[in-house]
This record gives C-alpha cells, structure tokens and sequence, in this order.
C-alpha cells in the first residue's frame, strides 16, 4: 500500500498549484506519514498478540533473563523492524525531494515509533485489542492539539474553559504534532530553529523513555 500511495502522488505530481513540486511533496509526506504509523501500530500489535499466544512473557520465569530486558528487548524489537522501512523512505525522498522534506519525513517516523511504543506500554495495562484502540485515539489527539490550542487561544467566543483545557492537553497529553512541520518543510522555511529541529527529537527520547519505564513498572508488578 505504501509502493501504490507513492505511486500515485509520482503520477499526480505534475499538477500545478503555485509552487514547483508542492503538491508532489506534500502527497509524498502524507502517504508516508499515514502508512508508517499504520505500520508500526500494527507490527506492535501483533507482537503483543504473539507474545500472549507463545506465553514469551514468562521467559524471565525460566530464564536468567530479567524483566527489565525482556521489555527492552521488545521496544528494541518494534525499532529494529521498523528501522529498513525508515532508511527506504529517507532514500527514496533525498533522490526525489528537498533535505527537510526528508527531515520531515524521518520526523514522522519518530511520531510512528511513538505510537507503536504506546501500544507496546499499554498492553501491560490493558489487552492487545485495547492498547491499539487507545494509541490510535491518542494519536488522533495528539496531532489536532496544535490546532485546538490555536482556536482557543484566538477565538474571541472560544470561552475560558476550552482556552484552559487546550493548554492542560497541549502540555499534558502525548503532543504528536510536535512532529508535523510539514507545511514548513514543504515551503523551505521554518520558524522556529529549535522546534523544527531539535524539540521533535528530544520529546520522542523523553516520551518513548516514559513509555519504556511504565511498561517496566506495570510488568514487575504483574504476575506472570
């Protein structure tokens, strides 16, 4: 699906919009983002599935294997799997696009390894089935925040409790569109150096690293 979806923003590029290879990019940049979070989602779904089938959660049981390790061996898991898909995709857009088209690219690989980490972190807490269904919903959540926030805060009539509770999730909730800079990407200008380049990175680090130790938590906790 993700060789078809390139293929057909390849045949729909020589339209003109404006700007020379605007709807091209954009396209490239919305195939990639919407079948590498489903990708992930998925892949992290069935290695939680899997792992409740084959019982592999009671390794350290058996084992000399830690808990600790064993978690970390199926985030490790999710990223060595996903990481050829990210290298392809990065290829493919430094032959065909500009470098922050491909920069916005790999950002929207680390927004996809997120959501397939929330999966991974929530099935300690809840079922498989269910763990996919909440990282999806955050996910959705996570990237209309901007939007959300920019409404309350510049709609006259938007009333104070939307304004505060815009704030509260822009901060609090798994923020996701820290990782959308498409349209400047796009446009070959940024705003801010800091949330363009280097605010998309850290918060992956520290999110996948909070996700990491609740599931390490939840799994010491839990009787296998």
């Amino acid at each position: 699906m993700l060789a078809l979806s390139l293929a057909a923003a390849f045949i729909l590029s020589s339209a003109n919009i404006g700007q020379d290879n605007k709807l091209f990019w954009d396209l490239l940049l919305i195939f990639e983002a919407l079948w590498m979070h489903a990708l992930t989602l998925l892949w992290a779904y069935e290695l939680c599935k899997e792992e409740e089938l084959l019982f592999l959660a009671r390794l350290p049981l058996s084992t000399s294997l830690k808990r600790s390790a064993y978690e970390r061996g199926r985030f490790l898991a999710l990223l060595a799997a996903f990481l050829p898909i990210v290298v392809l995709v990065a290829v493919l857009d430094a032959i065909v696009a500009s470098p922050l088209v491909v920069w916005q690219s790999l950002l929207y690989s680390l927004s996809a390894l997120l959501g397939g980490f929330m999966v991974l972190a929530f099935s300690r807490l809840v079922s498989s089935v269910s763990a996919l269904l909440f990282s999806t919903a955050f996910l959705a959540l996570g990237n209309g925040l901007d939007e959300l926030y920019l409404y309350a805060t510049m709609q006259k009539d938007s009333g104070a409790v939307l304004k505060a509770a815009s704030e509260i999730l822009f901060v609090a909730a798994p923020n996701f569109s820290f990782f959308d800079h498409q349209g400047e990407a796009v446009a070959g200008v940024w705003d801010s150096v800091f949330s363009f380049w280097a605010l998309p990175p850290l918060y992956f680090a520290l999110l996948s690293g909070a996700l990491f130790a609740l599931a390490v938590w939840r799994f010491n906790q839990k009787a296998i």
